[in-house]
């Protein structure tokens, strides 16, 4: 009898002190505004979930709550916060304006235009947003490290040259293209390779944070090579397509696709991806994640390519990314980034470092600078790879 009543009490405890931790309407009311005025967003943060967990749920709740997330840099975690509080008045600037930037912070640029379509010619002219969103150039060496050491005395694999420029711009404010034009060149003892390639993707948002994005990638190749016998030369054009189907939720980035290509220097059978990013703080300051790549090919073998990336930005002008990429079983290299990066230098990558330093220089400018150490596989022998690449891109 003892122990029920006990229980019995105990019980009545836990249901009185739950009741206490409630909020009224009035008193979220109340304590929100007052906290906002203070610009305590830590706390105003806590009472508005205390709110939102009691059933009280009103536009002036969410757009202060959204404001105070903003205020610590959380745009992850204030964009829906922003997006209910225009569900209660969809015609709030002051939400719209805060959810704009948001989805701007983040990356999230198609949203953002595709909510700035919509905007009031006074939000329009406020905000003023370039059709173009940024600019590019890159020039790279890639060098051939000297322990390679060939079954023939006389090999030799010279560096390899990359240039590369584009752009991505918005269209009809409904969705982005980007564009990217590579000229790519090397010479060995296998002969001289000369490729000027074309990249296209565009980002198209379908609404509840879904967005698809479809690429193509043209490559026209120059070929001169020679043998103890002959001398020869070939030019081909091959396409490589692609597909990414991208879902955001609040700090997550889900992703999966499939690439085509008929490449040479990549088996021709599709190569499935998937994405999984994770931006711990909120924002984009701290993103790691992984992109695992597995490969069907028509040896009815399966094989399999990782690539993993921690990206920090420690203070504003500076930003800092590393990645490494595995591949498992050395069969054939992958086509990596939904169709962007393809192997074009001699050998099957091992694996590969890449650390990228980023400088911010000007309020619109930015400098950029990418190590990168590639090891890679050939019948020779090992083939070690020395990358030094410089760029600058230009954000309007």
């Amino acid at each position: 009898m003892k122990l029920k009543l006990t229980i019995l009490f105990t019980f009545i405890i836990l249901l009185s002190s739950q009741a206490q931790e409630k909020i009224t309407a009035l008193a979220a009311q109340n304590e929100t505004y007052a906290l906002f005025q203070e610009q305590n967003w830590k706390k105003l943060i806590e009472v508005g979930k205390l709110a939102i967990e009691s059933n009280h749920d009103f536009y002036y709740l969410r757009l202060r709550v959204g404001i105070a997330y903003f205020q610590l840099n959380k745009y992850l975690l204030a964009e829906k916060h922003f997006n209910a509080a225009i569900g209660f008045y969809s015609g709030s600037e002051l939400a719209q304006e805060y959810l704009y930037y948001c989805y701007l912070y983040t990356g999230k640029t198609e949203y953002a235009h595709l909510l700035y379509k919509d905007f009031p010619e006074s939000l329009k002219k406020r905000i003023n947003q370039k059709s173009i969103e940024f600019i590019f150039a890159e020039y790279g060496i890639k060098a051939a490290s000297e322990d390679f050491r060939p079954i023939f005395e006389d090999a030799n694999i010279d560096d390899a040259h990359h240039f590369q420029v584009g752009l991505k711009h918005d269209l009809f404010n409904k969705f982005s293209l980007f564009h990217a034009v590579t000229h790519f060149n090397q010479d060995s003892y296998q002969g001289s390779v000369k490729q000027l390639q074309y990249y296209i993707s565009g980002n198209i948002p379908l609404g509840n944070s879904w967005l698809v994005t479809p690429s193509f990638h043209l490559l026209d190749t120059d070929f001169d090579g020679s043998t103890n016998f002959d001398i020869f030369s070939s030019r081909e054009q091959t396409l490589v397509s692609s597909i990414k189907l991208t879902k955001y939720i609040n700090i997550f980035e889900l992703s999966g696709g499939v690439t085509f290509s008929n490449l040479d220097t990549a088996d021709s059978s599709p190569v499935y991806f998937g994405n999984i990013f994770i931006s711990p703080l909120g924002n984009n300051k701290l993103v790691t994640g992984t992109t695992q790549y597995i490969n069907f090919n028509s040896h009815e073998s399966t094989h399999y390519g990782s690539n993993y990336f921690v990206f920090y930005n420690p203070f504003r002008p500076v930003s800092l990314k590393i990645s490494y990429f595995k591949n498992y079983d050395l069969f054939t290299n992958f086509i990596e980034d939904n169709g962007f990066f393809i192997n074009n230098s001699l050998g099957i990558t091992d694996y590969r470092i890449t650390t990228q330093l980023n400088v911010k220089a000007h309020k619109n400018l930015s400098l950029y600078g990418i190590y990168q150490y590639e090891k890679k596989e050939r019948f020779e022998g090992n083939l070690n790879y020395n990358m030094f690449l410089f760029g600058l891109s230009y954000v309007f």
